[in-house]
């Protein structure tokens, strides 16, 4: 489990240092994109930009949580369903925000 921990711990380090992966080697966003700034923006109360920044930002950090530990918590079909649907959101998200930028 610890593993886990240190793998979303070094991710998160280095988008902190050099930015989003993905957008740097491919040049498109990625479906976190945005995720830091919104934290950020929120932490210091600017609620609207927050959300400018990411739509799904404040259940993103429970939903990895969740995700990371799904062994550990009683198997449940809400739980799946609950993963599945935050999935789901994240993804039509993605595309959503990737027709936008295309579109400009």
């Amino acid at each position: 489990m610890g593993t886990i921990h240190l793998l979303i711990f070094g991710l998160l380090m280095l988008d902190c240092l050099f930015g989003c992966p993905i957008y740097n080697f491919l040049g498109i966003v990625c479906p976190g994109c945005g995720l830091t700034r919104a934290w950020l923006c929120f932490l210091r109360g600017e609620w609207r930009a927050a959300v400018r920044y990411h739509l799904l930002f404040f259940p993103t950090p429970v939903f990895i949580f969740l995700f990371a530990h799904r062994e550990r918590l009683p198997r449940s079909r809400l739980l799946d369903f609950s993963l599945l649907v935050f999935a789901l959101s994240m993804a039509a998200y993605h595309l959503w925000r990737i027709q936008g930028l295309l579109e400009k």
